[in-house]
């Protein structure tokens, strides 16, 4: 299968690339290393987005759901899950456009084999 047939959240990569692209070329971070973008995207290229979105966020919200009561619950706020599905959504683009085999440039990168001795 080709990268941009893949499905992420429910929809194809290649519909979500224009979007997540436009996020990224907007894209600024400041002293503290927050993140922050806006932009204004077409609707054939936000509805995909969005819905992969709401799909991640919806995702999150039944994960805390199940976390009430638990002895470490998760409390984020609504915009926390927000920020939370925007990266889980950046993470799995990121597992879906990688060769087969690979599991993405952000974990091939992790882990303690790569400390230096």
């Amino acid at each position: 299968m080709k990268i941009q047939d893949r499905i992420v959240y429910g929809e194809r990569v290649s519909a979500l690339m224009p979007g997540l692209t436009a996020f990224g070329d907007a894209a600024s971070i400041d002293e503290d290393g927050m993140f922050s973008s806006s932009v204004v995207l077409h609707p054939t290229v936000a509805h995909p987005l969005v819905r992969a979105l709401m799909r991640a966020e919806a995702e999150l919200l039944l994960e805390d759901a199940e976390s009430i009561g638990s002895e470490s619950p998760d409390e984020r706020t609504s915009a926390q899950r927000r920020a939370d599905a925007f990266m889980r959504l950046a993470l799995k683009m990121n597992k879906a456009s990688a060769p087969p085999g690979k599991h993405g440039a952000q974990t091939a990168r992790s882990g303690s084999r790569n400390r230096r001795r």
